[in-house]
């Protein structure tokens, strides 16, 4: 298990106001939340940029929220400062099944010590802490005039390279490219998975975690035995290596 914590100088309903706005997650959480389906509740759908899904296996709003994967569960708490600030934890279950982290966690860790910070930093930077004025629109008085338009598009790749590259597709000619930012490097892990009888690794990755990561390469570690009469089985276990790709960000003028 894996905890992270700090404290962000805005009151819980911010924060949470913050962290349910989907567009938002691609710039702290590095990975873009298309959806979720029908809502932030119990049973509700996370629906991932790379394909796949997540699970809201619980849920109180403004206080806690679980999101639960085919690898492992992530659990974000909001415990409230004075009205003034927010005391955010994050806790990364171990492993579901069999499998485990090579470096006791170390990497998740570090990964997760990074999201967090940015978190913050986007949170702080973006929001104040006071309800937001409500003032009544105003036509402008320039509506002849057609303003320049500015846009953003997302990529991803396995270097930060290829990403911008993908981003860069989507942009049309002649565009002003008005700024790059780099929302999620590479990460790479190396762990152990065991394989069901005729189970391929190919089809054991894809059941742990989708389309989100990819699968870089794989050896066996331990060779498997059928046994005899259910006495003496073992399942067969591969050290596999796989990498969440870098995702960037390019916003360009029409």
């Amino acid at each position: 298990m894996i905890k992270v914590s700090i404290t962000i100088d805005r009151a819980p309903a911010i924060v949470w106001d913050y962290f349910t706005k989907t567009e938002n997650w691609i710039k702290w959480y590095g990975g873009e939340l298309k959806e979720v389906v029908p809502g932030w509740q119990q049973g509700g759908k996370l629906i991932w940029g790379l394909g796949g899904a997540s699970t809201i296996s619980a849920i109180i709003p403004y206080v806690e929220i679980c999101i639960s994967g085919g690898w492992m569960d992530d659990t974000f708490k909001f415990n409230n400062i004075g009205n003034i600030a927010t005391a955010v934890e994050i806790i990364e279950s171990d492993p579901k099944g069999t499998a485990t982290l090579k470096d006791g966690g170390a990497a998740s860790k570090a990964e997760w010590e990074k999201t967090i910070r940015k978190f913050k930093s986007y949170i702080e930077s973006e929001t104040k802490n006071e309800l937001p004025d409500i003032k009544p629109s105003v036509e402008s008085t320039t509506k002849n005039t057609i303003a320049p338009e500015i846009k953003t598009v997302t990529g991803n790749g396995e270097t930060i390279a290829l990403a911008f590259a993908n981003a860069e597709l989507q942009i049309p000619k002649n565009s002003l490219i008005l700024d790059k930012i780099t929302l999620s490097e590479p990460i790479e892990k190396t762990i152990d998975i065991e394989l069901s009888e005729n189970q391929t690794v190919e089809e054991k990755f894809n059941l742990l975690f989708g389309k989100t990561y990819l699968l870089k390469k794989s050896s066996i570690k331990n060779e498997g035995k059928k046994g005899f009469l259910g006495f003496g089985k073992k399942l067969t276990v591969y050290t596999i290596t796989f990498t969440y790709p870098a995702i960037v960000q390019i916003k360009f003028q029409v």
